[in-house]
């Protein structure tokens, strides 16, 4: 099957490696995204059977040129696969009407509720509030009725795109390696730590994510700063793309001596490195305003150490309380 799929920002390296292996793959992506996010090392890296096609431009500059691309290919492809139901998807999903292309969108944020979280962090004003969300609404529903199916990560996400879309399926592309996520020793801690050169004797919490508006890091520091309060050696980590974004957070955010205990480095392979730091890890955790937290429940259904997620959204009752992990309310830092 000969399938293009077409990316409008950011996408993972899993995601596009299982779809290389299961079909005839083409993948489009804004230039920029594809070199920012290391997306074309890791993909090189991989070798995987892909045919990349690069759109340069700005968001509508993009947004022009993608739509020529698109209406150009369409014919050769059997199914297109459009990543949200945003600008990328409108572009796709109107071709693919006056094309005669299946198209299938793939859904894994809800987009209303990540919208509103610039509104919340006070970025922009209720009128911009106003107008984004209804663009959002109207690109949801061209996209919903000109889509043949809307995939989504899960029941929540379901429940979302139903109201805009006439069939929604669920289908998750996320899964643990557990050759490689697997619990480690105590004396296999000690000798990653050391090789990661990370501090032997501390309390370490890592976090895996990326600075954006609809996440929490800050309560995240203030609930580690309220856990070496108490007496525990925390040594808080971020691996993300904006690691010098967490640092300068954490030096403004008023935490006492943040210099000692927090730590950042650039994000890690997800299908390599990244199963290293969590073995080494004493506890797991994400926080977010909005986004589903559905890779925290799979990380830990791999049987590693713990896992704490701040504001849960997507399925919460799937997350396994108490010694696999919790869930707390975003902005509760005790």
């Amino acid at each position: 099957m000969r399938v293009l799929f077409f990316v409008e920002g950011f996408t993972d390296i899993r995601f596009v490696v299982g779809l290389s292996e299961i079909c005839d793959l083409t993948l489009a992506v804004p230039a920029r995204a594809y070199r920012e996010s290391g997306l074309d090392e890791r993909l090189r890296a991989s070798g995987a059977r892909v045919t990349v096609r690069p759109i340069e431009g700005s968001r509508l500059v993009f947004q022009a040129r993608s739509f020529a691309y698109l209406w150009r290919v369409a014919p050769s492809f059997d199914v297109i696969l459009a990543q949200e139901m945003l600008r990328g998807a409108l572009n796709a999903t109107l071709v693919g009407a006056l094309r005669g292309v299946p198209v299938v969108t793939y859904m894994g944020i809800s987009p209303i509720e990540y919208f509103r979280c610039r509104r919340e962090r006070g970025q922009i004003g209720p009128a911009a509030a106003a107008l984004g969300e209804a663009a959002i609404r109207t690109l949801m529903t061209i996209s919903g009725r000109l889509a043949s199916t809307a995939l989504v990560m899960g029941p929540y996400l379901a429940s979302v795109a139903a109201p805009f879309s006439r069939r929604v399926a669920i289908g998750r592309y996320y899964g643990v390696d557990v050759d490689l996520f697997r619990p480690a020793t105590a004396a296999e801690k000690t000798a990653l730590r050391n090789r990661l050169d990370l501090p032997r004797d501390a309390f370490l919490i890592v976090l895996a994510s990326r600075i954006s508006h609809e996440k929490d890091p800050e309560t995240v520091l203030q609930a580690a700063a309220c856990a070496r309060a108490r007496g525990l050696d925390v040594v808080l980590l971020n691996l993300g793309g904006g690691y010098q974004e967490f640092l300068a957070l954490a030096a403004a955010s008023g935490v006492p001596d943040a210099a000692r205990w927090v730590l950042a480095r650039p994000a890690c392979h997800p299908m390599k490195d990244l199963a290293d730091y969590y073995r080494t890890a004493d506890a797991l955790v994400q926080g977010s305003l909005e986004e589903g937290l559905s890779r925290v429940r799979t990380w830990m259904a791999g049987r590693m150490e713990a896992g704490v997620a701040v504001d849960l959204d997507d399925n919460p009752s799937s997350l396994v309380q108490g010694t696999a992990g919790i869930g707390t309310p975003g902005g509760s830092a005790q």
